[in-house]
């Protein structure tokens, strides 16, 4: 059965000027049709009819990079810090059924207007462990109802310290408890390159016959990755039409690692063992030299943008504009770590907008159109999906959202204010009260048709009370952090 759903305003895309009373009809999981909603209700006499009255109907956002928690990090005491240090310190995080992680997580996207997330998910344990994590995970985002490329990966090197072949030296010279702490780390369970393949090859075609879930590939970094890791992962998705991401460049200490570890900037390492290709993103990028934008411009390849991490963990701020004049796809992730803690992408697009507002008359600045696209459109191409996802066009999947606009205009309104503008500088995730994927509305007026959301948070929350609350290695912390001072 077609349904209509109609609202004050249509935004189709970045580009396309937004439709007064526009409306979409939806049948199935597909857009069959957009317009004013007088055309529509012509085409579509017997169709059911969905009125949003002063709302905007608009693509459903992209979160190009994510980590899940169902309780931040902020939430579990583990304080902001340098990238290095604050990877040490997640070991104080609860470890609960990764199925409430999860689901709690995909509700806080859903509520934001995200109905794409694209999932780095990290583990460390055994293959067993991680294939039934990875299960237990997917099971949650597709209780909730959340579009997902669900990515994995494996550490392979540099567990404790980025120096080329240098950890066992570090723990050696390590003393007291930091030296206890780095052989415990050392020694900790991880899969081997062989088993985490195989275990992907095993999962994937039960996973895959499921359209809101694909299993891509996300080798943590080249600096915790082999490049014999890399190449693999790259030929593997190319084998599976797949795509893979991985942080490059997130830290000063990651840029000073490609002139150690290979004698030149890291993107250039990669594009010379043949990785980037337009199945290839990045995320973060914050120390890029113009030579490493210009390579993945040239390749394909893509970029996303973390601002509100980049911020929180002193790494830098990524030079968009450098990016954009290059031509480079830059999508906009949220990381699990929002400058607010609360996973809002409008929030994230407003960071994007205003923190590369160069301050001279003829400098550079992303204007509105390139934020919206980046949540957008952009996302959809790090995700293959462009021909999906991202915009509202005829023939593409049924994923959008509607954003109240009485907030966003009260007391008043101009009437040529361009109501895309209105939602990227005002708009907040409280006023997203209606999430479509797939055509099946997944979150509406704050709460969840799906699933029980006290029952889910009354049960998370249980699960992180009686969880074992860990002490991160505060001397092993402190070793690291007198091991990268000589870096300096």
């Amino acid at each position: 059965m077609t349904t209509l759903y109609a609202a004050a305003w249509l935004i189709p895309d970045s580009e396309t000027p937004p439709i007064r009373d526009g409306a979409v009809a939806v049948d199935g999981d597909r857009l069959v049709a957009l317009g004013p909603i007088a055309d529509l209700q012509t085409a579509y006499p017997d169709a059911a009819l969905v009125r949003l009255g002063n709302r905007a109907l608009m693509p459903g956002l992209i979160n190009s990079h994510h980590h899940i928690e169902a309780a931040t990090h902020q939430q579990q005491a583990v304080e902001d810090d340098l990238l290095e240090p604050w990877l040490l310190a997640q070991a104080k995080l609860r470890a609960i059924d990764p199925y409430l992680t999860a689901a709690i997580a995909g509700l806080r996207l859903l509520a934001s207007g995200i109905t794409t997330v694209y999932e780095v998910h990290s583990f460390t344990g055994t293959a067993e462990a991680y294939r039934e994590s990875i299960l237990r995970a997917l099971a949650g985002f597709r209780d909730v109802g959340i579009r997902v490329i669900f990515a994995t990966g494996v550490t392979t090197q540099n567990v404790l310290v980025h120096g080329p072949g240098e950890d066992a030296e570090f723990a050696h010279h390590a003393v007291g408890d930091a030296h206890k702490q780095a052989n415990r780390r050392l020694k900790a369970k991880r899969p081997s390159p062989a088993e985490y393949f195989a275990m992907l090859d095993e999962l994937r075609p039960g996973i895959e016959t499921d359209p809101l879930q694909d299993l891509w590939f996300a080798p943590p970094g080249p600096v915790w990755v082999d490049d014999a890791f890399l190449v693999e992962t790259a030929r593997a998705a190319e084998t599976h039409d797949a795509g893979f991401q991985t942080h490059v460049s997130e830290s000063q200490y990651e840029k000073l690692y490609g002139p150690l570890a290979y004698g030149k900037p890291t993107v250039l390492h990669l594009r010379d063992l043949g990785i980037l290709s337009d199945r290839f993103s990045i995320a973060h990028g914050v120390w890029l030299n113009a030579a490493e934008i210009e390579a993945l411009a040239e390749t394909g390849a893509a970029a996303v943008h973390n601002p509100s991490s980049n911020l929180r963990l002193r790494a830098g701020v990524m030079p968009l504009n450098a990016y954009l004049a290059a031509g480079v796809t830059v999508g906009l992730g949220l990381d699990g770590t929002t400058l607010d803690d609360d996973d809002d992408m409008f929030r994230e697009m407003r960071l994007a907008l205003r923190l590369h507002r160069t301050p001279s008359v003829d400098g550079p600045a992303p204007g509105i159109a390139d934020v919206f696209r980046m949540a957008t459109e952009n996302g959809a191409r790090i995700c293959r999906r462009g021909d999906e996802i991202g915009r509202l066009a005829t023939g593409m999947a049924a994923d959008f959202i509607a954003v109240d606009l009485d907030r966003l205009s009260w007391p008043w309104v101009a009437p040529d204010v361009d109501v895309r503008h209105l939602i990227v500088q005002r708009a907040q995730a409280r006023d997203v009260v209606l999430t479509v994927v797939a055509g099946r509305v997944v979150w509406q007026e704050g709460s969840s048709p799906l699933v029980d959301v006290g029952d889910l948070g009354a049960r998370a929350a249980e699960a992180l009370a009686q969880a074992p609350a860990n002490e991160p290695p505060h001397a092993l912390i402190e070793a690291v952090r007198g091991y990268y001072r000589r870096w300096a």
